[in-house]
């Protein structure tokens, strides 16, 4: 079954499983190699505090800030632009959290004592002969000290 991005935006709790399995994220041809995450509160473009390489060896840990509140149902949408096929490419985007600035302790305290419930889902989605189709489906669970 074919995956929209209307399906996609839909949704309104995480999914029990993965929507595209290895093989399908094999035969597209996209690869995530390096992921890292930047301290929010530097200029400093080296001062990364989460980073994941090629390798997949996890490089230090990524605690959710204090500023930054746990929430349900943040979404951004981003379009990284043509990638020519059989390439390399570095694509980076750098976003802020519109509720960083609220204070939501209460649902701190519900994250807290639910380790891990706090869910990140990422969907990529590539344009196959004029259909936008989805290759990639990532998760990460977090908790909150």
């Amino acid at each position: 079954m074919a995956v929209s991005l209307s399906d996609i935006l839909s949704l309104t709790a995480p999914c029990e499983g993965f929507l595209c399995d290895e093989e399908q994220t094999a035969r597209s041809g996209f690869a995530i190699t390096d992921f890292r995450i930047r301290s929010p509160s530097s200029s400093d473009p080296n001062n990364v505090i989460f980073h994941v390489g090629e390798t997949g060896e996890q490089i230090g840990s990524y605690e959710v800030m204090p500023g930054i509140p746990p929430h349900r149902g943040i979404s951004w949408q981003f379009e990284l632009g043509f990638m020519p096929p059989k390439s390399e490419n570095t694509m980076e985007v750098v976003y802020d959290n519109p509720l960083a600035q609220r204070k939501h302790k209460s649902l701190q305290k519900v994250i807290r004592a639910h380790p891990f419930s706090w869910v990140c889902e990422t969907f990529y989605f590539r344009d196959i002969e004029g259909t936008p189709t989805l290759v990639m489906h990532n998760k990460a669970a977090f908790a909150v000290k």
